[in-house]
């Protein structure tokens, strides 16, 4: 490195080729300097680490992973350089805002942005775990590592990257606080889960502008307008337990990308909009949740029908219960109608906004690429083999016709259900308690709410003025209690 002096200003040099244009960072023993090629032109990124640093295996670590891999959004090294007290890296310049001035200038990101960075950020992570013969680990995801440039997103500063089976040789801990895992402070065997730890705290970081502190999920406080779908991928990212995390990043991935092919379905032009209810068994609360979403969205002024389609004749047994009036072949609950099972000979036309078909079970050809179906399944042991089959079993249906596939947990505690998200490898929402599936109380409110809203729906009534809450949990009301304690189940 030499200074000349030109024009009143000093001009560093290194290595008599690269113009040093600005110091991105700088410590006692390591410095990143942003330069510029003096003969072509061109922009790169020097790293520099004093020889007496403790940390020069970061400095090897990263030029032995970086010299294997070529991905558009990984810098790949130019040159290696030394002189009598440091190392250099010469590597390609990314161009680009770092994640966390990104959130600091613009504030705290949309559902939709936020989602977006993160598949891509899953994408870049995939490449690594992916890599053969061995899989790398990042081992330092954090927004200071992320940068931003419009549609594209990169991931710089491999300091802290290991091949899979040399992670257990690190002699210092690597990776930013309120971002590294936990097992990464105990010096614990790592794995790609912990590289999905760090993905799920940037998550987080990006719809509320905070770091993680190690107080265990329920310390975590999410803003109102945010996803359920989104908060259960960020809780399941960020279990405690690794094992409790999900297997594979290219899940994470699969996740975020539903959330950015919802379209508005309920502002949908061709009506009515049917959407389908379906339990892995019986007796799962089928007709209990068709029942109170009918009520909630009939409520919020959408014009709704609710239609038996199974045997059970539970829908008969609630009229003669409640008195209900029946005209037309419907029973009514004020503007709610509702259509009893008569058999595939029975045809009643009725105009309405929203159709809620009770079912056992749908085949592709039943449905439309614009409908809905909701899968309910069971989180007890006994009940998890028929809940895997059937997501199975709907989610070819999904790929086939191009629906929305929306999974629910009845009543489950946070442990069986994420449990089932991990034998399925995809996240959906608990149903909290309901007493009595034409009244409606804050937490149905609120339950349905979020629904909408993880549909993608953004209109009717008070659902596009209320903010809603995390409401994957059931109602402390429920204690022993079953979805079936009171009306159909």
């Amino acid at each position: 490195m030499y200074l000349s002096e030109g024009e009143g200003t000093v001009q560093i040099t290194l290595f008599e080729k690269y113009k040093v244009v600005d110091v991105v960072y700088e410590s006692d023993t390591t410095a990143v300097y942003l330069v510029e090629h003096l003969s072509m032109l061109s922009r790169r990124i020097i790293k520099k680490i004093l020889k007496k640093s403790i940390h020069q295996s970061s400095f090897y670590s990263e030029i032995n992973i970086l010299k294997t891999i070529r991905h558009p959004s990984i810098p790949v090294i130019y040159d290696i350089e030394e002189d009598a007290s440091a190392y250099y890296i010469v590597e390609e310049y990314m161009e680009g805002t770092n994640l966390y001035d990104y959130v600091l200038e613009k504030g705290t990101l949309s559902l939709e942005e936020a989602s977006f960075i993160g598949c891509k950020i899953c994408e870049i992570v995939n490449y690594l775990h992916s890599h053969k013969p061995i899989p790398i680990l990042f081992l330092d995801i954090q927004p200071k590592n992320i940068l931003i440039n419009n549609d594209k997103v990169y991931l710089v500063d491999f300091g802290s990257s290991y091949y899979a089976d040399e992670s257990d040789k690190r002699r210092f801990l690597f990776g930013t606080v309120g971002y590294a895992a936990p097992e990464q402070y105990r010096y614990e065997k790592l794995d790609q889960r912990t590289d999905i730890y760090g993905i799920g705290a940037v998550l987080y970081f990006m719809i509320t502008g905070q770091a993680c502190e190690h107080k265990g999920t329920n310390s975590l406080k999410f803003p109102n307008n945010i996803s359920g779908k989104y908060k259960m991928i960020v809780l399941q990212c960020l279990c405690v337990d690794s094992e409790e995390r999900f297997v594979s990043v290219s899940v994470i991935e699969k996740n975020l990308q539903e959330i950015l092919s919802k379209d508005n379905a309920y502002s949908n032009e061709n009506k009515p909009l049917n959407i389908y209810i379906v339990g892995a068994q019986s007796r799962v609360g089928t007709t209990h949740i068709s029942l109170a979403l009918a009520s909630y969205l009939a409520n919020v002024g959408k014009s709704v029908v609710y239609e038996e389609c199974n045997a059970s004749n539970h829908l008969r047994l609630l009229a003669k219960e409640r008195k209900l009036d029946y005209k037309g072949g419907f029973f009514r609950e004020g503007a709610l109608l509702l259509k009893p099972e008569y058999g595939p000979q029975v045809k009643l036309q009725v105009s309405a906004d929203v159709l809620i078909k009770d079912c056992t079970g749908v085949e592709a050809s039943d449905i439309n690429p614009n409908d809905i179906i909701l899968l309910i399944l069971g989180t007890k042991p006994w009940e998890l083999d028929n809940s895997i089959k059937k997501y199975t079993e709907l989610s070819e249906v999904k790929e086939s016709v191009g629906c929305k596939l929306i999974v629910l947990s009845n009543l489950a505690s946070k442990g069986k259900s994420l449990a089932l998200w991990k034998s399925i490898e995809s996240v959906g929402l608990e149903i909290p308690y309901m007493d009595d599936v034409f009244v409606e109380g804050n937490i149905e409110k609120e339950f349905f709410q979020g629904l909408m809203m993880e549909l993608g729906y953004s209109q009717g009534g008070e659902l596009n003025k209320k903010k809603t809450r995390l409401f994957r949990r059931a109602s402390k009301k429920a204690k022993n209690n079953s979805n079936r304690s009171n009306g159909p189940s």
